[in-house]
């Protein structure tokens, strides 16, 4: 049963609930978490105000309308003895604690300001404390030391994965996470690609992290010509070169929107040699005809070259 769910369950699921779904990341859900509580954090303007509510799911039932689950509990046999009990410990258990803003989720902090050492301090105090619970046992140094480097070393690597993250800008060009790519894109980068984005005047603490990597997806990425429908002639790195992807031919600014696709002969099968003798330079031509192209083949990607 199982097994047949997983291949329909990301259908039946919907896209904003990223865990225990093949190809989507825990991480995403606090992506999410972290920008929409930095919007909140930096609004500061306007009549209208903005509120982040944190629900416990594990504490669902308790906040259903005691009426309403006593009216069932008697309809399912049970007697009034039982509802008083259970009324006294769903009292009990109905507590709402009340933390300051913007509090954490999934064990991290969801707004990073320029108090970094404060914002993780958290981190220190778990090494530490299991550093502390380990002096205490008989163990030779050799064994002190695998601990340290196997399980100390992993907590802060696993939380600090999570904000200098160098795939997520890989994953959010090829689409493998069209959720969090929105967002991303319709805050920081609307009008362009995530290969061409910009810090920005009002960053989070995650965006800076992402952006990190930007380099290095810009030194070793490009993209595989299908159609050529999706790919800018000149503001992306579409030629095979290792050293530069773009083209060294001076941009005409009438052609600036212009599309590979238009680079082709009508058959599709073929690059327009005349097109490309008019247009680019020596050293740009012989990249674009050593790019094999098929009709067969319908939309563009992007590959990693290194």
């Amino acid at each position: 049963m199982a097994n047949r769910l997983k291949q329909c369950l990301a259908s039946l699921i919907l896209e904003n609930h990223s865990a225990f779904i093949e190809g989507r990341l825990l991480t995403y859900n606090t992506l999410i978490a972290f920008e929409l509580n930095h919007y909140i954090h930096r609004k500061t303007q306007g009549k209208n105000g903005v509120v982040g509510l944190k629900l416990d799911i594990s504490k669902a039932y308790d906040r259903l309308e005691w009426t309403f689950l006593e009216s069932m509990m008697i309809k399912f046999g049970f007697n009034r003895g039982h509802n008083s009990r259970s009324k006294e410990y769903e009292k009990y258990i109905g507590e709402v604690q009340e933390s300051e803003f913007p509090g954490n989720y999934l064990g991290l902090p969801m707004y990073v300001g320029r108090r970094k050492n404060n914002a993780f301090r958290f981190l220190t105090e778990r090494v530490s404390q299991k550093l502390q619970n380990w002096s205490n046992k008989k163990m030779s140094k050799g064994g002190k030391l695998v601990l340290l480097k196997t399980a100390a070393q992993a907590i802060p690597n696993f939380w600090m994965n999570l904000f200098l993250i160098p795939t997520e800008g890989w994953r959010s060009m090829n689409g493998d996470n069209p959720f969090v790519t929105r967002l991303m894109k319709a805050k920081y980068y609307p009008n362009t690609s995530f290969i061409d984005a910009k810090l920005g005047s009002n960053p989070s603490y995650m965006w800076r992290s992402i952006l990190q990597a930007q380099e290095v997806i810009q030194q070793g990425c490009r993209r595989r010509i299908g159609d050529g429908e999706s790919t800018n002639i000149w503001k992306m790195p579409w030629l095979p070169c290792r050293h530069n992807g773009y083209l060294v031919t001076t941009m005409p600014s009438e052609l600036e929107h212009v599309k590979i696709g238009n680079l082709m002969a009508d058959s599709k099968d073929r690059w327009d040699e005349e097109i490309l003798q008019d247009m680019f330079e020596d050293r740009d031509i012989e990249l674009i005809k050593s790019i094999p192209v098929s009709k067969h083949v319908k939309q563009d990607s992007w590959f990693w070259i290194l």
